[in-house]
Formats: C-alpha cells, sequence, structure tokens
C-alpha cells in the first residue's frame, strides 16, 4: 500500500510539473522589454537583440516606441550586413497585414517609406496630375540608384469614375467631389482596373553616376513608364507592390481644357479633348 502510495504522488507532481511548463512565460510589461532590448543592442548582442525587439513589436505593436524598435531592427541589420533582414521583414509584415488596424498599419508603412534604403527598395513617385501625351504615358521615378529588378516595384492601375465620386459626394459619404478626397473613402469594388503594358528604360547616358552604373554592368532602371488609355480622364489609383508591402498613389488626368486663340484683336476661349485636341460643344464649365 505505502508503494503505491509513492507512486501515486510522484505521478501527480510529475503531472503538475508538466502542466507548469506548459504555462506560457508571461510577457514583460512594454517599457521592461524595450529597455531591455536596447541594453542588448547597445552590448553588441545582436542576434538576442533582435528576438527581444521582435518580441516587443509582436506584443506591443502601436506603443509609442515601437518606431523607435523598428529604427533599432534597421541599425543591427545595416552593422551586420543584412543578416536580420528577414526579421526586420517579418515584423513590418506583422504590423501591416491586418488593414483593420490603421494606426499600427499607417506607422509601419510611414517607416517603410522613411527607412527604404534600410530595407534595400524603393517604392516609385508618380506626379499628382498625369500630362497628356498620344502614346498615355505615367513615368514613375524610381530614384537616382540601382536597383535590381526584384526589388522594382510591380504595379496595378485602376481608375475611379467620375460618376462613383459624384454618387458618394451626393449621398454624404465623401465632403469634396473636386478637390482631395482619401481614397479609402471610395469602395475598392467601384474601382475600375485599367491595362497597361510596362516599358523600362535605361539611364540617360550623359548621366555620369548612370554611366557609372551601366559600366559595371548592374541591370538598372531609373524610371519606368506604365503605357495605359488616360483618355477618359478622372481619379486614377496606382498601386504598387514589393516583398508583399503595398503603396497607393492617387493621381490625376484631365479629360478637356480650355484653349485660346488671338485673331486680330480678339480672343476666343474653347474646350477641347486635351488627348485629341478636337473641340467639344455644349460643355458646361
Amino acid at each position: 500500500m505505502r508503494a503505491r502510495f509513492l507512486i501515486l504522488v510522484l505521478a501527480i507532481g510529475a503531472q503538475a510539473h508538466l502542466h507548469a511548463d506548459e504555462q506560457p512565460a508571461e510577457i514583460p510589461p512594454p517599457a521592461m522589454l524595450f529597455d531591455r532590448a536596447q541594453q542588448t543592442f547597445k552590448a553588441q548582442r545582436h542576434t538576442e537583440a533582435v528576438e527581444q525587439l521582435s518580441q516587443f513589436l509582436l506584443h506591443y505593436p502601436t506603443h509609442k516606441h515601437a518606431s523607435h524598435a523598428l529604427d533599432t531592427l534597421g541599425r543591427i541589420n545595416q552593422a551586420t550586413s543584412f543578416k536580420h533582414r528577414e526579421a526586420l521583414i517579418h515584423a513590418l509584415r506583422q504590423m501591416t497585414e491586418d488593414g483593420e488596424e490603421r494606426p499600427r498599419h499607417k506607422m509601419a508603412m510611414n517607416w517603410i517609406r522613411a527607412n527604404e534604403a534600410v530595407l534595400g527598395w524603393k517604392f516609385g513617385s508618380v506626379p499628382s496630375n498625369v500630362q497628356p501625351t498620344k502614346e498615355g504615358g505615367i513615368k514613375v521615378a524610381l530614384g537616382n540608384v540601382a536597383w535590381s529588378r526584384e526589388h522594382v516595384p510591380s504595379y496595378r492601375l485602376y481608375r475611379i469614375p467620375a460618376h462613383v465620386i459624384q454618387a458618394l459626394f451626393t449621398e454624404g459619404k465623401i465632403k469634396n467631389a473636386y478637390s482631395f478626397f482619401h481614397f479609402d473613402d471610395i469602395p475598392r469594388e467601384r474601382w475600375e482596373a485599367v491595362s497597361f503594358r510596362v516599358e523600362m528604360f535605361a539611364p540617360d547616358q550623359k548621366n555620369p553616376r548612370a554611366a557609372f552604373y551601366l559600366q559595371s554592368g548592374r541591370h538598372v532602371a531609373l524610371f519606368e513608364t506604365l503605357r495605359a488609355n488616360l483618355s477618359d480622364g478622372g481619379v486614377f489609383v496606382l498601386e504598387q507592390e514589393i516583398e508583399g508591402f503595398r503603396e497607393q498613389t492617387v493621381f490625376r488626368a484631365p479629360k478637356f481644357g480650355l484653349f485660346c486663340k488671338t485673331i486680330g484683336a480678339s480672343r476666343f476661349a474653347y474646350a477641347a479633348d486635351v488627348w485629341t485636341e478636337k473641340p467639344i460643344e455644349n460643355l458646361e464649365i
């Protein structure tokens, strides 16, 4: 009987120990976890610091020190020749994967825009107003640096029809149909996909910096042009994507313009289609 009692006690003790091991480790308060990571970083224990910073960003992505934690991850990557780049990308992806948490998503995207050199790639920039050309080109400036093709964005182009904007304005969902509004206010299902083709251009041969990159044999693109039919005019959204991160830019393309002609002492003004240059009759302005 005594032997059975001892075995039962040992079994109960082992089971209790097992349940204790299964309990998740308590997460330190944000200030403590952040300070610990910073001290580890200052001691140049980079691998350990990356783990602590990643844990901090996982549990406290909207904390006031989240941006500082990302800065430290970026500094570690630069100090270690991007040895821990995957951890930085993973932390950013966790912060941007849930579109409903806008403050978290916005902070991470702002950090990405300000630290593209740390990530090794760059979103292209486009003008807010596209000038009409017969070819219908949108120039996307990629910057005066050489990028490998894997770090050049992929593109999607959408048009937001004028009648959609007017309807949302009438419904009171946007405040002004004729000036700037946030395109998040317009449901994505009402965006119209626009087909296009991409043309990559080599750098200007007269640019010494560009010539250096060409001589080095690196595959470069200082800008790309998207060829699309923009003649319907209106508001467009260019969506760029690199490694799963998306950047959206709104720009406008005109449908008509006002032209003036002088004949003797008289001047005439008329409206014309800016793409075909043909006059438009009975246009209310």
